[in-house]
């Protein structure tokens, strides 16, 4: 049996919707969402089953927000974080738990391979970088803890609070200017 399942495979496209191609926004898509949800109603089946199980899955701050210039990115972030939370609601009386890990800015390869390169804007006392391995750690306590979601870092908690306080077009503005094209 397995204890525990990490749906960690994912990755973001740094380009307007329309400047994408075709198939780069696809396959982002395949493995952020479809994959995801596959892997996910396998392993819950398996668990339930079982009688007893951990999915951890995990989305992004990107989650909350709107996401102009990785709108496709941000988008298959939210569809993990209503997805999982849904699934947790579905499998409350089943020994089998669905945490959602929406970690920030984490010291990784994500914005190269994004085609974004250092993104020093995300890595000030205001929003600082974690490191992966305290993603990970807070991400696999909250899971054998039968959370339904975790943001790690108070910064990161802070900014997934910001949709309730903040007004979209002020949300759209701020993540424009700090996603946009250096020119």
């Amino acid at each position: 049996t397995v204890d525990l399942f990490v749906n960690n495979a994912g990755y973001g496209v740094w380009k307007d919707v329309i400047a994408a191609e075709d198939d780069e926004l696809e396959k982002m898509i395949r493995l952020n969402v479809e994959c995801l949800l596959r892997l996910s109603r396998v392993m819950a089946k398996r668990m339930v089953e079982a009688g007893s199980g951990r999915i951890l899955n995990v989305a992004s701050t990107a989650a909350f927000l709107p996401g102009p210039h990785m709108a496709a990115y941000y988008a298959s972030k939210a569809f993990v974080l209503s997805f999982s939370e849904s699934l947790h609601t579905e499998l409350r009386r089943t020994g089998v738990t669905v945490t959602t890990l929406c970690p920030g800015p984490t010291r990784s390869q994500f914005f190269e391979r994004a085609g974004m390169g250092a993104m020093p804007l995300l890595d000030g006392p205001w929003m600082p970088q974690m490191s992966s391995a305290a993603v990970a750690k807070s991400g696999i306590r909250a899971a054998f803890s039968g959370k339904r979601r975790i943001v790690p870092g108070i910064m990161n908690y802070l900014s997934s609070k910001a949709p309730i306080f903040m007004p979209r077009f002020i949300q759209l503005g701020t993540l424009n200017w700090l996603q946009g094209p250096l020119k």
